[in-house]
């Protein structure tokens, strides 16, 4: 049984960080390092892993200076000493057979890397609606070259969460999470391991829990959200690169990438904790439209299979309808 290290980065998160470590040292899959990254709490979280620690032999514990769930995770990378590492975020739940099915998958077939889907909770007024994500269309091996095939199927969809992978500590040793990116630093550090991956196993396993609460990063405003898409599209490019696809494969799956990440940016701007004014919402809009290409991807993009909110609101993005976007998007956000 190899070792595993399972890195979780901390920022005050006192409330549910028991219930998540419980989950950890719970775990059927004995042969555990458990990595605790305090990124500078201030409230009882500091404490509460030092009591864990001194009742867990398995458990490290890192205390630092707030500077980042990047420079958390960068931490406990630096430590751990596992053939495989995966990563936990501190307000979610791991079911306890996790990671002893997910070892099983990955040393059967011998992969540089390991995928599961999760369970998505999201709280709202102390009640949980819970939902299947990230369920893949294919269990089990893939080559190099049917990942190819695999993503082609896929239009280019893949969770990027890191909580859903599992590495090799040897396929991962020179990668490090960009502490310069707020928001969705783990998909460019997923991209970049799976470009260097041969071999992938992908498991319909959904046994880790991700729990969305008032309050969480889905939430709130991201201000660099452009900036943070810019350097995700750029890995996913490389990734698709180290498939050899074509170019007009390429470009279909990249279409799917800016016209969707336009979308989330609408989103992101309609949210109430959004400062900017209307007007600064719509240059914004103008801006990535231009970054993003958009009049050039919409050629390639597909909407095949979509539903009619999809078609409706890529009519509108389409149509350069960015007012319409930004009225329609914050009645739905105000809806909840």
């Amino acid at each position: 049984m190899e070792k595993i290290s399972i890195i979780v980065p901390i920022y005050n998160v006192a409330p549910y960080l028991p219930a998540c470590l419980d989950s950890i040292i719970h775990q059927t899959y004995l042969n555990l390092e458990i990595i605790l990254v305090d990124d500078g709490s201030t409230d009882s979280s500091n404490k509460i892993c030092e009591q864990y620690k001194t009742v867990d032999p398995r458990i490290q514990v890192i205390h630092q200076e707030n500077q980042g769930v990047s420079t958390a995770r960068n931490a406990g990378l630096a430590l751990a000493a596992g053939h495989y590492i995966t990563f936990a975020d501190a307000d979610d739940l791991l079911e306890p057979s996790l990671l002893a099915e997910c070892i099983k998958a990955i040393e059967t077939g011998q992969t540089d890397v390991l995928y599961h889907g999760f369970k998505k909770d999201v709280w709202k007024s102390g009640k949980v609606s819970s939902s299947l994500k990230g369920i893949p269309s294919f269990e089990g091996v893939l080559s190099k070259n049917q990942m190819k095939d695999y993503i082609l199927a896929q239009k280019g969809n893949l969770n990027v969460n890191v909580f859903s992978y599992i590495f090799t500590r040897e396929l991962i040793a020179d990668l490090r999470f960009n502490p310069d990116l707020p928001y969705a630093e783990d998909a460019v550090f997923v991209m970049q391991a799976l470009s260097k991956a041969q071999t992938y196993y992908f498991s319909a396993n959904c046994d880790y829990h991700y729990n969305v609460r008032a309050g969480s990063a889905a939430y709130r405003w991201q201000p660099k959200l452009v900036e943070c898409y810019r350097n995700n599209f750029m890995e996913t490019r490389h990734f698709l690169e180290s498939l050899e696809l074509t170019s007009q494969e390429m470009e279909e799956i990249m279409s799917q990438k800016y016209v969707d990440g336009y979308a989330s940016l609408v989103y992101n701007l309609c949210l109430p904790t959004c400062t900017l004014s209307l007007k600064e919402k719509y240059r914004s809009l103008q801006s990535a439209r231009t970054e993003f290409r958009i009049d050039h991807y919409k050629r390639f993009y597909s909407l095949k299979e979509a539903g009619l909110f999809q078609k409706a609101k890529t009519f509108l993005i389409f149509r350069h309808f960015e007012i319409f976007l930004i009225l329609f998007g914050t009645l739905y956000c105000k809806k909840g």
